[in-house]
């Protein structure tokens, strides 16, 4: 029985040693997310409440704590669109956000302003059970330097550990100065990345400068070869008339040459061939072997005429047409000879040629011989002729004519007392006409 007592109270201390190092090492694992200290009252800045929430912070670090970041905290309220990082004070929402960091407790202050005094209250918030842990309270003035003050005997409360203040100073110095250097990086990354920017605007500014002076030469290049092709199109269009108004003044200047062609005085000779007559009436026909009418005679006549417009001429004529009777003799003859008026119509067909109808009306005389007897008919006849015509010119004022007609001459009764009826008379003629 006396052998058992001892080594019941050496198992008693070794379990009493073994439930105190897991409590304290659990106390030094603790990770706390302290949140911004809510103002209630104490009419305090924002920044000092800032200033006093990471002072409370360092504290909570020297006692042991693991501390999460404040700016972590403040990024994922800003992830959260929480304007300008609102402070998260109510209890679900620090639950709801320590859980979110990984932290095993989170941290809750406040300031109440009681009377003249301020009462500063701290509260551990248990994030595994959703409930409050621990919850202290220590009384100080409303200003920031009594607060600071506060803040040591508030932390002995909460944690049951006294805090170097000193040694926190340092840390807080730490922390400002890691805050600064993580200030400076952010300003030196800001400048970069705003040099940057404004560099890379510069370069954008630059290459639309460039694209829009491309673009105006661009348009200037095309504005000046439109202007050349307008100022080739106007010379081309001025060239042409002027060769369209030299063309119409070249065929002015050669349309009075034309009209002055056709409007000349003309003078023609011609000769040719009398054919025989088939009238059964006319002189010196044979009627024994039914040889009648008249042997093939000769034709001769000149005319002057006048070419007012370009289809249409009058001319005064005279001519003079010779027959010998069919018999073997040839002793009988007959003369006829004419003077009167002929109206010709013009067809031109190309420009050195033209046909040519005409229409003759005069007075005709007829003389008869028979065995060296001439016999003058006393009183003239009517005489009438039709031809159709050609002429060629060779040269403006020489041209080469030839004409087939039919004549008519109709008389009174001469010395023998007798009438004349003679026709129709064919003929045949060569010429040659001057113009001038």
């Amino acid at each position: 029985m006396r052998k058992s007592i001892p080594l019941i109270g050496l198992c008693f201390i070794f379990c009493l040693v073994g439930l105190a190092k897991p409590a304290g090492a659990q106390d030094e694992a603790i990770i706390v997310a302290v949140f911004d200290m809510e103002d209630k009252g104490s009419g305090l800045d924002a920044k000092v409440m800032v200033n006093l929430t990471d002072y409370l912070a360092v504290l909570l670090t020297e006692a042991g704590y693991q501390i999460i970041p404040r700016d972590q905290i403040r990024a994922r309220l800003k992830q959260q669109k929480n304007e300008s990082h609102k402070a998260c004070h109510d209890q679900s929402c620090q639950v709801e956000m320590g859980r979110e960091l990984a932290a095993q407790k989170s941290l809750s202050t406040q300031i109440f302003k009681i009377g003249k005094k301020c009462q500063l209250t701290a509260t551990f918030f248990d994030l595994r059970k959703a409930a409050a842990d621990k919850a202290v309270r220590v009384k100080a003035d409303c200003t920031e330097e009594s607060l600071g003050e506060a803040l040591e005997p508030l932390v002995l409360k909460l944690t049951g550990k006294k805090v170097d203040v000193e040694k926190a100073g340092l840390a807080k110095a730490a922390e400002e100065r890691r805050k600064q250097k993580e200030a400076e990086l952010a300003a030196a990354t800001a400048a970069k990345l705003k040099a940057e920017n404004e560099g890379k605007a510069k370069e954008e500014e630059k290459a639309e400068v460039d694209r829009k002076a491309k673009e105006k030469e661009q348009a200037e290049a095309d504005r000046k070869a439109k202007e050349k092709a307008e100022v080739e199109r106007q010379v081309a269009e001025k060239a042409k008339a002027e060769q369209l108004e030299q063309a119409v003044k070249s065929s002015q200047e050669k349309e009075p040459e034309a009209k002055d062609e056709f409007k000349t005085w003309a003078f023609r000779l011609r000769v040719g061939l009398l054919m025989p007559s088939f009238d059964e009436a006319v002189y010196f026909m044979e009627t024994d072997n039914n040889d009648f009418g008249t042997d093939i005679g000769i034709y001769g006549g000149m005319e002057m005429s006048w070419r007012p417009l370009r289809y249409f001429a009058l001319g005064l004529f005279l001519d003079m047409a010779h027959q010998n009777e069919p018999e073997d003799d040839g002793d009988d003859y007959f003369t006829k000879m004419g003077l009167g008026l002929r109206l010709w119509g013009f067809l031109p067909v190309g420009s050195s040629f033209e046909l040519r109808l005409g229409v003759g009306l005069g007075a005709g005389v007829l003389i008869e011989g028979h065995a060296g007897e001439v016999d003058l008919r006393e009183d003239p006849g009517l005489r009438m002729d039709g031809q159709l015509g050609a002429a060629y010119a060779l040269t403006d004022w020489f041209s080469l004519t030839a004409d087939f007609g039919v004549m008519f001459l109709m008389g009174a009764a001469g010395t023998e007392g007798e009438e004349f009826d003679i026709g129709p008379l064919l003929f045949l003629t060569l010429g040659t006409e001057f113009n001038f």
